[in-house]
């Protein structure tokens, strides 16, 4: 009986899922007729369920019918193409149009305007005619992304609220507008922009007046001649300069990737315009080739942007197959400085075929440059390894020379010289081997000839030094960095607990933790060095004090190098007492008696010294003033052993005001309602929760 009555509950449950998920979703007929045509040409015929295979919702108008919102098609079954010469206007409730590779929709741009409710348009390709005086882009618009466009766009198609516009390649046929209009209703949400150039498509010379909150600029200039009909056009002008442009990226596009060979390609002069193109300018991107150096153009100089690790990222190509002569040949010139950049600035040359000893790189703080074929000596003095957290990646070139020994005192993973002509390397790196370093990737460290210098294990590294004259006081508090200085101990420690690399190969820091008396702290290093470092704690000085003889008498001593670790012994008129163990330097290090004081303090003054793990403080005599009504007391100290004769010392409190100590600290009250903790509704709600699954249990 009880199994029946567990099968019937389950038919319910499944037969109330099936009634509310399984049922016929209605869609308005005309989006229905639309959307069957559109299924049937992209997937095929069968496919006629419209809310299967496109996204429906409810209407909010009562009548339990649904409608379309999202529309996302790609070809399957063996179709190769579509074209759609469909009304899109019908779906006036949809939110996203995405359109994949082969597929063509003819009126789709007609169809905007009445799609007021589209926030998303992605397309593989347009390129049908459209009345552009007509459109009126959706306000509900946000992002337009176009892989391939070969149609003329008027201005009202950038007149949209969307804040990222990408077309990445143009067809024959593309045109941008020239300009944009005086009275051009700017979007001012517009933040990214990536457009194409290529002949006859023309550029709107004003776009930086027109989008004036534009970040990101990325420019695809098809220069190459891929055949016959290719014809020279002029690269784009900016008659103003961008407002808040940070990144400006040109790709020149003249190589087939399909086909891995490039093609001849049209150049320009590398413009003026583009070096004052925007004032905020934090990225700077120019990849492969299709700029040439004026004969009257010095230098590039970068110098005049006030932004900090500014980025200038140049490529010459991106296949071994381009003339070496014509990479990156707009920063080449015969007298230095061919490039100006400003501090600490990141600088990548890749495929450049340079001779980089004419370029001054002291502001730069982070470089890239692969695939440099000219054979050179790499040029130590044009660089400033002083820097924080440099980096430098010079890998697969043909520069000769010696490493520099800078780069021993580099982060592991900040520097790679592999696959050059370096005839020999800093002992830093021989003294741990090439093992250590990427394990033996020779893309990493290497040396040629590679076995004669650079063995794979390691030498017995007779440069390895630590210098032993380090100052080895420290504080009691655990505050203490003790800096030792040596020569080839490598990047890292064994124990890096209490004794880390501060600059490899120059200096460690030993962290000195809260102690007493003296210490010591050991590492082995990665050429299986072994050292003790020894040190000594601080003497205590005592330095001021507070006393309140009130009802409930209260002394508070303060000072430096008592012990934070365990009580401190305080020696008073010469009877020992037990005061607690220093909490902060807020105070000074104060201490407080941890058992009563008896008889004090007998007269007006009182003589004091602590001892601290066997250091023992010079005797201080304080001097207490006579006051009236039991109040907080206001004392002069005059000292002795090691102050000065006659030097005085102020108690920590004012005649009249009241002041309390306590020997631990009071707890605290907390009124937690933070997310972290569960509120009484919560946990009402997870106790009925609880119940359920009990009673679900038992009577199961």
């Amino acid at each position: 009986m009880n199994k029946l009555i567990y099968l019937y509950f389950i038919y319910l449950f499944f037969g109330c899922f099936y009634q509310v998920n399984g049922q016929i979703k209605n869609v308005p007929p005309n989006q229905e007729v639309q959307a069957i045509e559109l299924l049937a040409l992209t997937k095929g015929p069968s496919y006629n369920v419209v809310c299967t295979w496109l996204t429906c919702a409810p209407l909010n108008d009562g009548s339990g019918n649904y409608t379309i919102t999202i529309i996302d098609l790609s070809l399957v079954n063996g179709i190769k193409s579509a074209f759609l010469d469909i009304d899109f206007s019908v779906f006036v409730n949809v939110t996203k149009i995405k359109l994949g590779q082969g597929i063509y929709a003819s009126k789709l741009f007609d169809s905007l305007t009445n799609l007021t409710s589209l926030s998303i348009l992605e397309i593989d390709t347009f390129n049908s005619t459209y009345t552009d005086s007509s459109l009126v882009m959706p306000k509900t618009m946000y992002q337009i992304t176009i892989n391939n466009l070969g149609t003329k766009l008027g201005v009202n198609f950038f007149n949209s609220p969307a804040y990222w516009v990408a077309i990445y390649n143009g067809l024959p046929g593309l045109e941008l507008p020239s300009s944009f209009p005086p009275n051009f209703v700017l979007n001012e949400k517009l933040l990214t922009l990536q457009l194409p150039v290529r002949p006859g498509s023309g550029f709107p010379n004003n776009i930086g007046e027109a989008f004036k909150n534009l970040n990101v600029l990325f420019l695809y200039i098809q220069n190459g001649k891929f055949d016959s009909s290719y014809t020279d056009f002029n690269f784009p002008t900016f008659s103003q300069p961008f407002y808040n442009l940070t990144k400006l990226s040109i790709n020149f596009i003249n190589f087939d990737r399909n086909l891995n060979i490039p093609y001849p390609y049209q150049s320009w002069t590398f413009p003026n315009g583009l070096l004052n193109i925007s004032r905020n300018l934090n990225e700077f991107y120019i990849i492969n080739n299709g700029f040439n150096k004026s004969n009257t153009n010095s230098y590039l100089d970068f110098s005049f942007l006030k932004t900090d690790n500014f980025v200038l990222s140049l490529g010459g190509g991106d296949n071994r197959y381009y003339s070496p002569l014509e990479s990156c040949d707009y920063i080449r010139c015969t007298t230095k400085p061919c490039l100006v950049l400003p501090p600490n600035s990141k600088l990548s040359l890749n495929w450049c075929y340079l001779n980089i000893s004419t370029i001054d790189f002291r502001n730069v703080s982070h470089f890239t440059m692969n695939q440099n074929k000219l054979y050179q000596v790499f040029p130590v003095d044009s660089f400033n390894f002083n820097q924080e957290n440099y980096y430098i990646d010079i890998r697969n070139n043909n520069f000769s020379g010696v490493v520099p020994q800078d780069f021993c005192y580099l982060k592991i993973g900040n520097f790679y010289f592999g696959n050059n002509d370096f005839t020999s390397a800093p002992t830093c790196f021989s003294c741990l081997g090439t093992g250590y370093f990427g394990n033996f990737d020779p893309n990493i460290v290497s040396v040629n000839p590679w076995a004669a210098n650079f063995t794979n294990s390691g030498s017995n590294c007779n440069s390895f030094s630590l210098i032993n004259q380090y100052n080895n006081v420290a504080k009691t508090d655990g505050s203490s960095i003790i800096t030792i200085y040596g020569k080839d101990f490598g990047w890292y420690t064994k124990d890096p607990l209490y004794i880390r690399v501060g600059v490899p190969n120059k200096y460690l820091e030993l962290y000195v933790p809260r102690g007493i008396g003296s210490g010591s702290q050991s590492t082995e290093f990665s050429n299986n060095k072994f050292e003790v470092f020894n040190y000594t704690y601080e003497q205590p000085v005592i330095s001021s004090f507070y006393y309140n003889n009130s009802d409930n008498p209260q002394l508070l001593i303060r000072g430096t190098g008592f012990s934070f670790i365990g009580n401190n012994n305080v020696t008073i008129d010469g009877t020992l007492y037990t005061f607690s163990q220093a909490i902060s330097y807020i105070h000074n290090g104060s201490i407080y008696p941890t058992v009563r004081l008896n008889n004090f303090p007998n007269g007006n003054k009182f003589t004091v010294s602590i001892n601290v793990g066997g250091n023992i403080s010079k005797n201080v005599t304080f001097f207490l003033n006579s006051t009236s009504g039991g109040g907080s007391t206001t004392s002069d100290s005059s000292t002795t052993g090691s102050t000065a004769t006659g030097s005085t010392t102020t108690g920590s409190t004012t005649t009249g005001s009241t002041t309390t100590s306590n020997s631990s600290p009071s707890p605290s009250t907390s009124n937690d309602n933070s997310p972290d903790h569960p509120s009484s509704s919560s946990n009402l709600i997870v106790s009925i929760s609880s119940f359920l699954c009990i009673l679900i249990l038992i009577l199961y």
